[in-house]
């Protein structure tokens, strides 16, 4: 899924859902949708076309100014060569001074993290290795492709509000400028979120060895007390916050924590990850750890990037996004600007009014 602006994504028709609000950019599915008599909520289409050669850039703004004005989440189905074009127009977009080596590596970080999705689906009903292909011969094409109608549009829309812009494009600018902006407070909410996140791969390592009662001193639970509690992890005396059963419930990714709820949560999780010998996750979390346990001003642009490549650039202990996070941002794309040098980065920047 690649997030273009706000709340507005593009994604490939293969993973359309009729719940969702769209756009349907398609050779096999750019029509007017019919209502679904099977389907509650069915989402609202604002717009439709077989190909982007149907818009100019005045009607493709507009479009895509309703979907943003609406404050929902709305989708931008496409097929494969429309989802290429699309990404194509947004680099152009984005950074009037990208060179054909960096919109390759661009289209590079793009392509592994769709690769990387695939295989995220269990049992999939559908080959989702066929809803995008990406190679050497259409990204040489859409290096030279001519698209100014697209190009346009898409650049009006991001220098509407750049806090908007995806967060792979404001830490571009953070490390180039020194802008701060919101990245600050999206990187602590990804913090939060990945630590909860995290809580659940402890509690799914700590599910498999559970029952082995050599191991109950290490968690305090004993027989008794892991029937009678509402859920075995809560039997774990010993574990602290991470039996916390706020933790497994829908919603749990919303969860407000203080930064001292998590720091213990961390602590918890490292242990048990330990001891079921996660050794790499542990050092994982005992990294986002130390990240949170740092309280260096974040509005700061050096603390900030200190911290950023802390947690995207550590080497092994770099931290994996929670599902929510991994959806919207690039992690390849964030680990690839960030390790940029700033002349480059400026020079990419060079005639962008964002």
């Amino acid at each position: 899924m690649l997030h273009v602006f706000g709340d507005l994504y593009v994604e490939t028709e293969f993973r359309a859902y009729p719940t969702d609000n769209q756009i349907n950019i398609s050779m096999n599915t750019g029509f007017e949708k019919v209502a679904h008599p099977f389907v509650e909520n069915e989402g609202k289409q604002f717009g439709w076309a077989l190909s982007l050669d149907e818009f100019s850039s005045e009607s493709f703004y507009e479009l895509l100014r309703a979907a943003v004005d609406s404050e929902r989440k709305v989708m931008i189905y496409v097929d494969s060569e429309t989802y290429v074009r699309f990404y194509a127009a947004l680099l152009k977009a984005l950074l009037p001074g990208i060179t054909e080596e960096m919109f390759k590596q661009f289209f590079i970080c793009i392509k592994a993290t769709y690769d990387h999705s695939t295989v995220s689906f269990y049992d999939s009903v559908m080959d989702h290795s066929l809803a995008l292909k990406i190679n050497r011969e259409l990204v040489e094409r859409y290096w030279t492709f001519e698209d100014p109608e697209i190009v346009t549009a898409l650049r009006r829309l991001i220098n509407s509000d750049p806090d908007k812009i995806s967060l792979e494009w404001r830490v571009m600018k953070l490390f180039g400028t020194g802008y701060v902006g919101k990245v600050a407070k999206t990187i602590q909410n990804i913090m939060r979120r990945t630590a909860i996140s995290n809580s659940h791969d402890a509690m799914e390592d700590w599910g498999r060895v559970i029952v082995d009662p050599t191991r109950w001193s290490v968690s305090g639970c004993t027989a008794d007390g892991l029937l009678e509690a509402d859920s075995t992890f809560q039997a774990c005396v010993n574990f602290g916050n991470l039996s916390d059963p706020d933790l497994r419930i829908p919603g749990a990714m919303k969860k407000k924590a203080s930064r001292a709820y998590l720091v213990e949560l961390l602590t918890n999780i490292e242990k048990v990850l330990v001891d079921t010998g996660d050794l790499a996750s542990a050092n994982r979390s005992a990294n986002l750890r130390k990240a949170l346990e740092d309280e260096s001003d974040m509005s700061d642009p050096e603390n900030l990037k200190r911290r950023i490549r802390m947690l995207f650039d550590g080497g092994p202990a770099a931290f994996r996004l929670a599902n929510l996070d991994a959806a919207k941002y690039n992690e390849n794309l964030i680990r690839t600007v960030i390790r940029l040098p700033e002349d480059l980065i400026k020079d990419l920047l060079k005639g962008a009014a964002w």
